[in-house]
Parts: C-alpha cells; structure tokens; sequence
C-alpha cells in the first residue's frame, strides 16, 4: 500500500549523504527497555550509548532502546515546517526486510509530545518470529521502515490539525524529537498499536542485549542551523538558473547558469542528485563568470524531482529542477 525499500522504485527513502541536511541531533536521553518485557527477569538492553544516536548516520554507532524504550533528541535549532521532510530517523537495519519499528514523535516545549500518525498493514493472525521479515510497503510513519543509511522522512505539515487545535505545538519550533520503539507482540498487555488501532506486528521476542530499534541518527531538512560545512561570507559567489527547470528524462539537455556576484578563481564542485540524495552526475568547474555559461546534464533515468547542488569553500546553492 506504501512505498517500498531503498532503491525500489518509488521508494522515499533518504540516503545518509542527502545534500539537504542542515543539522543532526546533538542531545539525546534514554530510558532503556526490556530484552523482553514479558520476561522482565531477563533486564534491559544496554548496547551502544547516547553517544550512538548523535551526529551524522552510517558512523557505526547506534543506540539500542530495547522493548518499548525511548530516546529523546534535542537539536542546536529548531526544526520547522518547510515544503516536504522536515527531518529523517535512521535505524541500523542489515536486510530490507528485518525491521526493527518505532514510533515518532515531536514536542515545542519538551512536555507536550504528538505522534505522527502511524499504520502499519501486516498481517495479524501470526506472530512474526524474532528474525521474521516485513513488507515495508506495509508501513507508514514508522521509523526503521529502511534499512541501515537510509532513513524514514517525517513531513511535520502532516500534524498541522493537531496544532490548530493544541496550542503548545508550535510547526515552526519543534525542539524535540521522540523514538519509542514498537513491542511487536500481537498478544498480551505489551501490544503497540497503529493511529487506527491495529495491532503492530514485527520481530518479537528479541530476548538479546541488541534487541529493539536501534537508533543511528535523526538528520533535519529544515532547520534554523546553518548548512553544514558551509559557512556564508559577503564575498561568496551566488548562483542564478538562467534557463528552464523542467527538463526530459532519458537524454541529456544544456542548462544556463549565471553568477550573479563577480568571482574570479574560484573552484566550484557541482553534483546533481536525485529526489533520495543518490549522486547521478557531477564535476567541477574552474570559474563560473557573471556572463551567462551552460552546462550539460546528466541522463536522467526516470521522472521525478532532481537537484543540482553547486558549491565553493564558502558557499551552497540548490537548484530543483522538474523532469518529465
């Protein structure tokens, strides 16, 4: 009903090296949960540290929250809701189709707390075993749906309802995100259930030290933080598109580029990327003069939204563009 693992088409997962992240999270607490919490006798997880769950995914550490464990992330800035994912969660997961779940959830305040809507579709009727597999087409709104260096977006857009009617949540100042892991048993007094209700069925028991989601990162979209690595000077070159950003896909165009600030030397990376942030195309170039200049693309292998991320030491610019 969803979309499906990283690298299938149509899949929304965000690659860890996506251009678009402006901050991760630089302040996490736990509270650890069971190995199993209908066998309390067996204590609670204890891998990986809240270290784990900070700075940039794919660094090889994680935080293990155990059966119904929860992580609370802070941030340098705020996150706000701007046009689409406003900040990705990733999980450690070695296969497409071993997941490990959690819910998500955002505070202004740190008191107040409001879950995004989750669902998930699996079937019901049999518990899924402790190295079991889930369709990720069948779950939406929950972290851990990809596996490891690719993350869950979450659109804060999708709980503006929610704060038309609450006043202590504020879109444009989210200071906090929750992860609380799903306790995939369909039986007993532990059950996770979706937005609609519906019973969560994923891997359970998983009675070990690494059992639970394990948390890699959170990475923001839209945050009040400055782009990472780039630091803004009153001399840094700045890009204009001179031409179309509706382009075809299957062949490859001319576009037109302009400086709109006098530079003379300057070395410019430039990297086109596609809607989940995988690298399809790029160069350098020596100078880019105010005269207007043209620059050819790559073949863009299907539809769909693609950037182009031009940068010097001292300066970034994203240019979206439409293919048809």
């Amino acid at each position: 009903q969803y979309d499906g693992a990283a690298g299938t088409a149509g899949s929304l997962a965000i690659y860890k090296n996506d251009f678009r992240f402006r901050d991760w999270a630089t302040n996490c607490t736990v509270q650890r949960g069971y190995q199993d919490v209908n066998r309390p006798q067996l204590g609670f997880v204890s891998s990986g540290s809240e270290a784990g769950a900070l700075g940039q995914a794919g660094d090889g550490q994680v935080l293990t929250l155990g059966d119904g464990g929860v992580a609370l992330l802070s941030f340098t800035e705020p996150i706000y809701n701007g046009n689409g994912v406003d900040f990705v969660v990733f999980e450690n997961g070695f296969s497409d189709n071993f997941l490990e779940l959690a819910f998500v959830e955002v505070s202004s305040d740190g008191a107040h707390f409001f879950r995004f809507p989750a669902v998930s579709n699996s079937d019901t009727s049999l518990q899924i075993g402790t190295f079991g597999a889930i369709n990720p087409t069948h779950v939406r709104n929950l972290a851990g749906k990809y596996r490891a260096n690719y993350g869950v977006g979450f659109d804060l857009a999708e709980l503006a309802d929610t704060a038309a009617e609450d006043s202590t949540l504020d879109l444009q100042n989210i200071r906090f995100v929750r992860i609380i892991d799903v306790v995939g048993s369909i039986e007993g007094a532990h059950v996770s259930r979706d937005s609609r209700g519906a019973k969560i069925n994923d891997p359970y028991p998983t009675a070990f030290d690494t059992g639970g989601f394990d948390l890699d990162a959170v990475g923001v979209f839209h945050s009040q933080a400055q782009p990472i690595g780039v630091q803004l000077v009153s001399n840094a070159p700045r890009f204009a598109l001179c031409s179309a950003n509706v382009l075809r896909s299957n062949q490859s165009q001319m576009i037109c580029l302009q400086n709109t600030e006098s530079t003379q030397n300057t070395p410019i990376r430039y990297v086109w990327s596609d809607a989940v942030g995988r690298n399809i195309g790029g160069g350098s170039l020596a100078d880019l003069p105010q005269s207007q200049q043209v620059l050819p693309t790559p073949s863009f292998p299907a539809q769909g939204i693609y950037y182009l991320c031009l940068e010097t030491a001292n300066h970034k610019t994203v240019f979206t563009f439409v293919v048809q």
